[in-house]
């Protein structure tokens, strides 16, 4: 066994007992760890995929993600039948990203669960991978699926596959906000600038609220960090929710050239949950750790 083999064991055998514990700190700590060992890491994350503490195949799940190695595609074919969500969906999520030509097939199956989660993150997924030879199962979804919610999902994956970002671009004049919401989620997938401009207006003209944030959400993985300013301008948006989106994304894309910023809007904003958004958020720029906005699918509901 050579180091870096017996240092993966050692980081694998630390992350059980960190999952059983419920350290998710630790535990994401050692997942990052492990991923970065690369291949030599696989062979000890493989078997924890089919561990019996759910959290436990999540961390490993999520760390074979980052690593990308072909050969644990078999268990994750596997974990689509898990007895947990969760670990279903993170199984077909991990697979989208492993083999993008292949994967559509095995997520696929989960159109047909009886789990309307699964049923959404299948389609988010299959929007991901464009593969026109399952539009039918797709339609099949938009036309006759007990939920409603899934119906609308469906309608806007059948578009990104069909039409990709133009027509993701037409529903965002939709009468439906939920569909709208949908088409700003797979857009923000689709990580196309070329949607920068119709976002943009979302952002700032649509009616409701919680659309307007969305899309000023996923903005923040479009724009350049020169652009970060058009953002400012839905500072002013009435809705506290928008304004404390919209300042995660430029915080996002301007780091410490943010804090001004963050520290007027902290001291001046005339919502306390925005005062507190900012002081979080400049927590986050301070000490490196501001995400980026990420494109899963939202919830069928």
């Amino acid at each position: 066994m050579t180091r870096e083999e017996d240092r993966a064991r050692r980081l694998a055998e630390r992350l059980i007992r960190a999952c059983v514990a419920w350290d998710k700190d630790q535990a994401e700590r050692l997942r990052g760890q492990l991923a970065e060992l690369g291949s030599v890491a696989v062979p000890v994350l493989v078997p924890l995929v089919e561990h019996a503490d759910e959290l436990v195949r999540l961390y490993a799940m999520d760390a074979l993600q980052d690593i990308g190695d072909p050969s644990s595609i078999p268990a994750l074919e596997r974990a689509l039948h898990d007895p947990h969500g969760d670990v279903r969906i993170e199984a077909a999520e991990t697979l989208t990203r492993l083999q993008p030509q292949k994967a559509g097939r095995s997520v696929a199956r989960l159109l047909r669960s009886d789990d309307v989660y699964d049923r959404a993150n299948a389609l988010w997924n299959l929007g991901r991978l464009k593969d026109l030879s399952l539009l039918p199962e797709i339609t099949r979804l938009q036309e006759s699926d007990p939920d409603a919610a899934l119906r609308r999902i469906a309608r806007v994956v059948a578009i990104q596959i069909s039409e990709g970002v133009p027509g993701l671009v037409r529903l965002l004049a939709d009468p439906d906000a939920d569909v709208r919401y949908c088409a700003i989620e797979a857009l923000g997938a689709e990580k196309d600038p070329a949607a920068a401009p119709a976002l943009l207006d979302t952002l700032f003209h649509d009616p409701i609220g919680r659309v307007r944030s969305h899309a000023g959400g996923y903005l923040r993985d479009i724009l350049d960090e020169s652009d970060a300013t058009a953002l400012e301008r839905a500072l002013n948006d009435p809705e506290p929710l928008v304004r404390q989106t919209v300042l995660g994304s430029i915080a996002a894309l301007t780091g410490e050239r943010a804090l001004p910023l963050l520290d007027r809007i902290a001291l001046h904003d005339p919502d306390e949950q925005v005062r507190k958004g900012a002081r979080y958020v400049m927590r986050l720029v301070r000490t490196g750790k501001m995400p980026r906005w990420t494109a899963t699918g939202p919830s069928p509901r």
